[in-house]
C-alpha cells in the first residue's frame, strides 16, 4: 500500500518461523518461513532475510492447517491448498 513505510514487513529479531506471504492470482500463499537475519537483526535497512521455501512440504502444511484450523472451527477443508507448489 502507498502507506506503507520502507520497512514494513522487515524481519527483526525473534520472527523466525514467521509466514513470507505471496499475492498471485488473488489469492494470498505462504511462499516461505523466516529462518534468520544477517545485520543488525533489528529490521534496518541493508540487513539480509533468510527464508525457507515452503513448496517442498506443501502437503504436510495444508494436512495441518487442516486439522487445526479448519476442523477446530468445524467447517470442511479448503479446496487447492494454501502453498504454491
Amino acid at each position: 500500500p502507498d502507506e506503507a513505510s520502507d520497512l514494513q514487513g522487515a524481519l527483526a529479531a525473534g520472527d523466525a518461523g514467521a509466514p513470507a506471504f505471496l499475492e498471485t492470482g488473488g489469492r494470498i500463499l505462504v511462499g516461505g518461513i523466516a529462518s534468520r537475519t544477517q545485520g543488525a537483526g533489528d529490521g534496518r535497512a541493508g540487513d539480509v532475510e533468510v527464508f525457507a521455501r515452503v513448496g517442498a512440504v506443501a502437503a504436510w502444511v495444508d494436512e495441518v492447517i487442516a486439522k487445526t484450523a479448519f476442523e477446530a472451527a468445524g467447517e470442511p477443508q479448503a479446496k487447492g491448498g494454501s502453498v504454491p507448489r
